[in-house]
């Protein structure tokens, strides 16, 4: 009996340490090894990438096809600000 007890137990924890988190935004995937840098309505008006860390970083990224507005929010290339430059990040 007591054996099942800690079993469980061990499992439930587990499972709560090393769950995926939910996204609530409906644009963005969970991923254990996504970008240091990801891009932003501001990062794809440049010609040339930001020079970016290749580490990986765990979180909730935006589905591909998307970037990230001033707000946070995963939106469409087309979708982002005229002059995404004159907000802070």
């Amino acid at each position: 009996m007591r054996f099942t007890v800690v079993a469980v137990l061990s499992v439930a924890l587990f499972a709560i340490a090393f769950g995926r988190p939910h996204c609530c935004d409906e644009n963005k995937v969970f991923n254990q090894c996504g970008s240091a840098c990801p891009e932003t309505c501001e990062t794809i008006e440049h010609e040339e990438p930001e020079p970016c860390p290749e580490i990986c970083v765990s979180g909730c990224f935006c589905r591909e096809g998307y970037v990230l507005d001033p707000d946070d929010k995963c939106v469409l290339p087309e979708d982002c600000p005229n002059n995404a430059t004159t907000y802070a990040y």
